[in-house]
């Protein structure tokens, strides 16, 4: 089968597309035949050899596929796996090394997708959904009435957190880092957008919110907004944050007393998984909330496994708006 392998952290270039053997499914795995694959931030983060996500950098690697998520038919089911059978159609996510034409996973990391879902959606979102799913119902659960910072409004994550957080009725504040995206964002349910390159986030909010200033904010971009977004809080708020696509953020918690005795927290996915019925639960949720149309999903570019490079070249061009998906 072909499979993209990387031998050396670097650009997209290093990825290669190779022949490989794959084997069978041992206990409790499934062989998956690929039809969409996912393509994440944290995929740029493992070829690049980023600190924050790898405890080793820049020493030698053993040859590895990225990619966390994909979704198929099921080929083949291993010892001991009940919930799943040959011809299934599945989402899996967490599960390293999806970058090709099958993958074995973990059966707990496997999840039922609704005939009512495309292999296309359910590939290039399901991490994201689960993961605004865990934030704005376990992390921080947002109430009606409450005030929200999303930041990267239009991104893979602030899309959904924001057209669900404003389907709870609440206020929705998103920023973007163009005025090109600014409608966007309001169509996905944003009350007020803020360009966070050419005007002042805390600024903005105040006047926004008369000078209450926000309940929570979410933030998946790190270093850039970290300080205006600490700015943007009231007293007790919360500064949630989930990626450090500018940057990693090193808090003084003595900083979160002078900007009004703040809650500040990172929040994983990985501690979720865990539990397969809550994981499932979850991803029922969100499943449902595209299918009553709460989320509207944008058709991911497709390109093909051969192009994993120019996938992660648009990943870090940050010039689309919506998701990239691999099509063996």
């Amino acid at each position: 089968m072909k499979r993209i392998v990387v031998r050396e952290h670097g650009a997209p270039g290093v990825m290669k597309l190779e022949e490989v053997e794959l084997g069978h499914p041992g206990p409790n795995e499934i062989k998956v035949r690929n039809h969409a694959i996912g393509v994440n931030y944290t995929d740029v983060y493992t070829r690049q050899g980023n600190e924050t996500y790898l405890s080793k950098k820049n020493e030698e690697i053993e040859p590895f596929t990225p990619g966390k998520e994909g979704a198929g038919i099921v080929l083949e089911v291993g010892e001991s796996v009940k919930r799943f059978k040959p011809g299934d159609r599945v989402v899996y996510v967490q599960s390293f090394g999806a970058y090709g034409e099958y993958h074995i996973v973990k059966e707990s990391r496997t999840l039922p997708l609704p005939e009512s879902l495309s292999f296309e959606i359910a590939a290039s979102n399901t991490l994201r959904g689960l993961t605004a799913h865990f934030l704005m119902h376990y992390t921080y659960p947002v109430r009606k009435g409450e005030i929200v910072l999303v930041h990267a409004a239009t991104g893979g994550v602030g899309s959904i957190l924001t057209q669900w957080i404003k389907s709870k009725g609440a206020t929705v504040i998103g920023t973007v880092d163009s005025d090109d995206k600014k409608e966007t964002a309001r169509q996905l349910g944003a009350d007020f957008v803020i360009n966070t390159l050419t005007e002042d986030v805390a600024a903005k909010v105040s006047e926004y919110t008369d000078g209450k200033k926000c309940h929570v904010v979410f933030d998946g971009l790190g270093k850039a907004v970290a300080e205006a977004s600490l700015n943007s809080l009231r007293r007790f708020g919360y500064y949630v944050n989930y990626g450090m696509v500018t940057g990693s953020i090193h808090l003084d918690l003595w900083d979160l007393a002078v900007y009004g005795s703040l809650y500040a927290t990172f929040g994983d996915l990985k501690h979720h998984e865990d539990d397969y019925d809550k994981l499932s639960s979850m991803a029922k949720d969100y499943f449902t909330a595209i299918t009553d149309g709460t989320i509207h999903i944008e058709p991911p570019v497709q390109l093909s496994l051969a192009e994993a490079p120019k996938a992660h070249e648009l990943l870090e061009s940050n010039k689309r708006i919506g998701t990239v998906i691999l099509v063996p």
